[in-house]
């Protein structure tokens, strides 16, 4: 079983070639083969499947659960209890929950762990490079990207870049293309059919790099890839990490440009340096920590949602405004130095305190310019979006910003808390398009954290 429509076909041919294609069915959408001996499923279809089953007179005798961090919707939980398997199997690359203490409910022990730098040695993975630019004004992030690009991937092999939308990645592919790069856009308004023909024209040498917004979401894999450039900044999320990690797939055996000894991550926003994730040792070393913070502190209970695409979009501009709103305020003395290191901890699920006071502090945002207002308060609106790291950075804001208010506060002149702002000359940072997750505010959904799809 598997959470992705797409993933079926993926793990339908993955069997068949070592089973036997008469003996490996799918069973989604209009493709229901509930008689053979192995069935691939996605997870909206396995409550159907069940009863397919059970009208039969079949029994399950060893249920496999791919990105079983999934498997706590509620669906799928009282499905499996109700299928009862004699055998449970789950793979995930997330196996923590955010409840303290908790395990995925389905299942009692780990089997096999097997981290990063167990899949280097083993040679499963390659181990990364990653390259960046020091020195670069943000707003040239077009310029910063090609010119890593230019050194480091030029003549390596395929590669993909990263954009903020579909527009975005038409007019970045076009410009790439007009400097001599064979570049083509691939998003979610072309057909699966011409997806698929541009992706494989990377590996037909057709195609230098595609360009696209979400292609390298959840269950991807693209082994061939030498390179990625993360061009679309993600506010330094867990999603830095799934998506640099999509380019360290091995190859079995070498492709037209050769051996593939290591992934390319171009990083021009320079997020693995302000994280210390320059080796496989660091970044396995967060992912740990992250799982362990966890695991000690718990966390907020989310949703099983993935953010859509927009949302996924908007939320990564939000957060990465954020941040840099905070580094400003920091530089204009309006914030303190804050008294903890960053580090793996901040990519861990917000916890459910950070929700409970970002939620106690709407009135917060009294301090804050009105340009930068709406932004903020998109962020308050959906803190279950956010990671540990992130919400921290936003109580910072909010309350950091407060306290520098609170002083200048003049009673018998007349200046009152919601008459005092911090200076928004102070902070040249551009405020992003954040309607989508306004949207998902004013709905009152949980949204995942942005590191779980899109």
């Amino acid at each position: 079983m598997t959470p992705k429509d797409r993933l079926v076909n993926d793990l339908h041919n993955t069997f068949a070639e070592r089973l036997g294609a008469q003996h490996v069915g799918k069973y989604y959408g209009r493709k229901k083969q509930p008689t053979r001996d192995v069935i691939i499923c996605c997870n909206d279809s396995l409550p159907r499947l069940h009863l397919d089953l059970a009208s039969r007179g079949r029994k399950v005798a060893l249920l496999m659960l791919d990105e079983a961090h999934r498997s706590q919707a509620d669906g799928v939980l009282s499905t499996v209890r109700a299928m009862a398997p004699p055998a449970l199997l789950g793979c995930t690359g997330t196996p923590y929950r955010s409840k303290k203490g908790e395990v995925l409910e389905l299942f009692h022990e780990v089997v096999v762990e097997y981290g990063l730098l167990d899949a280097i040695r083993d040679g499963a993975v390659v181990p990364p490079r990653i390259v960046r630019i020091e020195g670069y004004d943000t707003d040239r992030i077009d310029e910063a990207t090609l010119a890593l690009m230019e050194q480091h991937a030029r003549g390596v092999g395929p590669g993909v870049v990263s954009a903020w939308d579909i527009p975005d990645a038409e007019r970045y592919a076009e410009w790439l293309g007009e400097r001599g790069w064979r570049a083509l856009p691939i998003h979610s308004r072309q057909s699966p059919e011409e997806q698929a023909r541009r992706i494989g024209s990377l590996w037909t040498g057709e195609t230098d790099c595609l360009v696209h917004v979400s292609l390298l979401s959840e269950g991807v894999t693209l082994p061939g890839l030498r390179w990625i450039a993360i061009r679309r900044n993600v506010g330094a999320s867990v999603r830095w990490i799934q998506e640099s990690m999509r380019v360290l797939g091995a190859l079995d055996e070498p492709d037209r440009w050769g051996p593939k000894t290591e992934g390319i991550i171009i990083d021009p926003w320079l997020v693995s340096g302000r994280f210390g994730w320059s080796t496989p040792a660091a970044i396995y070393g967060s992912l740990v920590e992250m799982a362990e913070a966890e695991q000690r502190e718990g966390g907020a209970k989310h949703s099983d949602r993935e953010p859509t695409a927009e949302e996924a979009t908007a939320l990564d501009l939000l957060v990465s405004y954020l941040d840099d709103l905070r580094q400003q305020l920091l530089s204009a003395g309006i914030l303190e130095p804050p008294k903890y290191d960053r580090g793996g901890w901040c990519l861990a699920a917000v916890t459910e305190r950070q929700v409970e006071a970002i939620k106690g502090a709407s009135k917060q945002t009294r301090h804050i310019p009105d340009e930068h207002r709406d932004a903020i308060k998109a962020l308050v609106k959906v803190p279950y979006a956010l990671t540990r790291g992130q919400a921290a950075d936003l109580l910072d804001v909010l309350y950091g910003g407060a306290r520098w208010a609170r002083p200048r506060i003049d009673v018998e002149a007349g200046v009152y808390p919601n008459m005092v702002q911090w200076d928004a000359r102070l902070v040249r940072v551009q405020v992003p398009d954040h309607e989508a997750i306004l949207a998902a505010g004013r709905g009152g959904r949980k949204m995942a954290p942005a590191g779980e799809g899109a």
